[in-house]
């Protein structure tokens, strides 16, 4: 079985493009890769969408993203180029909220300590994703480090501190396996552009 940090680290050093879906009783998620970078990741339940991330944070009111996704749709343009012209909303600060969003919903995932995946390998973007895509995507290597630093520091999952040392444990484990299962499954899908791998993750003991 793959650890979530051997998983990311793997279409990192492939370059691979493509969506990673994750199944646990905690919770469902999925994270965007273009070309070994994640570009976006949601958790169910939580904003999967440009609209509601926005005016859930409180950033743009409802009236006015709907104004700006009126204006874009009428010049057939993206709803970000229209939100400047209708609010207060700066291309920084929504490149920034985007970006929480990823780390937030990759995070979470990280807390959960049992779960199965599944990695599909596509060029081309759903279009649910386009709109809160981030701009350059976010190095796997820094998410799985900052995973592990919150880990340590009770940050993930917190107030399940036995689950949490657990995956940390776990985590730390995946860093020794990476090199080798990184070679090996590179080698796979240099084979075949359409390979995908299904588990669990490796504290999963059963």
């Amino acid at each position: 079985d793959l650890g979530l940090g051997d998983i990311l680290q793997i279409v990192s050093l492939s370059r691979k493009s493509g969506l990673l879906l994750v199944h646990s009783e905690q919770g469902e998620g999925r994270i965007v890769f273009c070309d070994g970078l994640v570009r976006a990741a949601y958790v169910k339940g939580e904003p999967e969408d440009l609209r509601s991330l926005l005016v859930g944070a409180g950033s743009v009111g409802v009236d006015d993203f709907d104004r700006a996704a009126a204006l874009s749709s009428a010049r057939g343009v993206p709803v970000v180029e229209s939100l400047s012209e209708c609010t207060s909303l700066t291309r920084e600060s929504l490149d920034s909220l985007r970006r929480e969003q990823v780390e937030r919903a990759v995070f979470r995932i990280f807390s959960w300590v049992v779960g199965e995946f599944s990695f599909e390998v596509r060029e081309q973007i759903d279009p649910r994703d386009l709109e809160i895509l981030i701009p350059t995507g976010i190095n796997a290597q820094y998410l799985t480090m900052e995973a592990t630093r919150l880990s340590d520091e009770g940050g993930l999952a917190e107030g399940n501190r036995g689950e949490n040392l657990l995956a940390r444990q776990h985590l730390r484990h995946s860093f020794l396996r990476r090199v080798s299962i990184a070679g090996a499954v590179a080698a796979l899908w240099s084979a075949s552009s359409t390979f995908a791998y299904s588990g669990g993750f490796p504290w999963d003991e059963r």
